[in-house]
């Protein structure tokens, strides 16, 4: 992962995409019940 700030004009959706995996896998984290 590059630049996380958001000072290159494309960077913004980078960053916006990036942040949209972030969360998506941390719900899966939380939301893995006992079964796999």
């Amino acid at each position: 992962m590059r630049g996380v700030l958001p000072n290159n004009g494309n960077n913004s959706v980078e960053t916006i995409n990036a942040a949209a995996r972030a969360i998506v896998s941390a719900e899966r984290r939380v939301q893995q019940p006992t079964v796999q």
